[in-house]
């Protein structure tokens, strides 16, 4: 069966599960994620009405500026790394047309025009690139549509999307289970370790999520991620399933999710047999499959709260007769300390040295992308110099669970301190070591590093960060055995942000 049919049908059995479960002329709630209700109905975000209907927009406009000596995403680290800097702009708005009287169906569109240098008419083309000589000569800054869906909710507690949607694993953060359609992003999944939406992970297809006796929350998806790729014309299919129930103060969860790739994604060039077992460059693996099944906690007690999980990933590519078997695990707590939160979290993933050319044991992500180039990234970690974080996300050496198929041991601490009214000061240090000795250089130590970072709320939907790190690096990001030692890296970062 060919995936748009097969998207079909499981829009028909979506349709029909949402259907059964709703409870006629039952009225959504409110938006979630602290969005204002339209003053017709306390049901929609704030709007224009319009005859029928409703117009509810938004924007976020950001300026950010970075200094450090190292690129993004460098692969090896010499001994005297050079300085550079840049000065950007970001800009995205939605807009959401709904039907002002019961708010339970609509469409929504955002789009972007991405991370423009200060002066410059080429924009990071991670959106958008036009060939020099068209539209203008030289000006290669375009607006692309980062999501579009249609909307309808069969009951006060469910949800179906379809079209280009944002999707994330529910392994990060404890969810609100807030509604996504009224905001630029959904916050409470900017920690998803496999695939993130906040890190711009956004597919094609139809999603259901529901809550059921006020304890029960779950989703269904099916999803296509990628079609007539560099290589090749077939489909990428991911179907997903999550559900999550309250006990008391707790939530406990698991979720399963399978990809089927005929176009060369899941073991591009990151890892895999692609890179650590010695494929041939410009080869691609057209023909793969993936599973990710996982159990997650969220646990409050006293004065804080305790995140875990455990994921078992399975892979195959039969035409190389390669497989691979790995997991994953977190415990990561927060905890009241004197005035402000104190911040503990383990991460661990399984690598593989490659020596076996048909089995391993590496962990491996979702996203794979030129931006996912270790594995998937997103603001899993306290740190901003080894992976990314919100204000320092233009440049980062891109360490993740996955981390080329060598797998990541890393421990954090951070500490989170309110500072009169408006402002708030972050420290954080972690460890960070690969699960498997890099091949190039033979070793496990990726560093230590420190950050800092203070953050001035302006206003409430306008925010100035500023902050730094400190990366003494580890012998993992030699260029080779005989190379010379890598040298510390720094980077020091800037955000102002405007978000409504």
């Amino acid at each position: 069966m060919r995936f748009p049919t097969a998207l079909l049908v499981a829009a028909g059995i979506v349709a029909f599960v949402a259907t059964a479960g709703a409870s006629p002329g039952t009225r959504p709630t409110g938006a979630a994620g602290g969005q204002a209700t339209e003053a017709d109905s306390d049901e929609c975000a704030a709007g224009l009405a319009l005859g029928d209907i409703g117009l509810a927009g938004g924007a976020q406009v950001r300026l950010t500026g970075n200094q450090a000596n190292f690129g993004f995403h460098d692969r090896t680290v010499g001994s005297d790394p050079q300085p550079s800097d840049f000065l950007n702009q970001r800009f995205r708005g939605w807009v959401n047309v709904h039907d002002r009287e019961d708010c339970r169906y609509g469409v929504y569109a955002q789009v972007q025009s991405g991370h423009v240098e200060l002066g410059s008419g080429r924009e990071f083309p991670k959106t958008f690139g036009v060939t020099p000589g068209r539209l203008g000569g030289t000006d290669q800054t375009g607006i692309a549509l980062r999501r579009g869906f249609l909307w309808y909710k069969p009951s006060a507690s469910s949800l179906v999307r379809a079209g280009v949607l944002a999707w994330e694993d529910r392994f990060g953060e404890r969810p609100t289970f807030g509604d996504p359609i009224w905001a630029v992003d959904r916050y409470d999944t900017t920690q998803a370790p496999l695939a993130n939406s906040v890190w711009d992970f956004n597919v094609g297809g139809i999603t259901f999520e529901a809550t059921a006796h006020e304890s029960w929350h779950y989703a269904l998806g099916a999803l296509i991620l990628q079609r007539d790729s560099r290589a090749g014309d077939g489909d990428i299919w991911l179907l997903t399933a999550d559900v999550d129930r309250s006990v008391g103060s707790s939530l406990w969860g698991a979720s399963v999710y399978y990809a089927r790739d005929r176009a060369g994604n899941l073991f591009c060039a990151f890892g895999g047999p692609a890179s650590t077992h010695g494929r041939l460059p410009g080869e691609f693996i057209q023909r793969s499959s993936a599973l990710w099944v996982g159990g997650r906690g969220h646990l409050q007690h006293g004065g804080g709260s305790t995140s875990l999980f455990l994921i078992l990933n399975r892979g195959e590519t039969p035409d190389y007769n390669w497989s691979h078997t790995g997991w994953a695990a977190k415990v990561a707590t927060a905890v009241e300390a004197g005035s402000g939160t104190a911040h503990l979290r383990v991460l661990y993933s399984t690598g593989d040295a490659g020596d076996d050319p048909t089995r391993s044991g590496e962990f491996r992500t979702i996203a794979q992308s030129a931006r996912d180039n270790r594995g998937a990234q997103g603001y899993w970690s306290l740190l901003g110099l080894t992976s990314p974080r919100g204000p320092s996300d233009g440049n980062d050496l891109g360490i993740s669970l996955q981390n080329d198929g060598l797998g990541l041991l890393t421990l954090q601490a951070g500490y989170e301190q309110p500072v009169g009214q408006s402002w708030s000061a972050f420290l954080a240090a972690g460890w960070l070591r690969a699960d498997e000795p890099h091949p190039l250089s033979g070793s496990l130590d990726i560093g230590t590093e420190l950050l800092a970072e203070a953050r001035w709320q302006m206003a409430s939907p306008l925010a100035l960060e500023v902050g730094g790190s400190v990366l003494r690096t580890g012998e993992f990001f030699k260029a080779g055995l005989a190379a010379p030692l890598p040298g510390t890296l720094y980077e020091l970062y800037s955000r102002w942000q405007l978000e409504f």
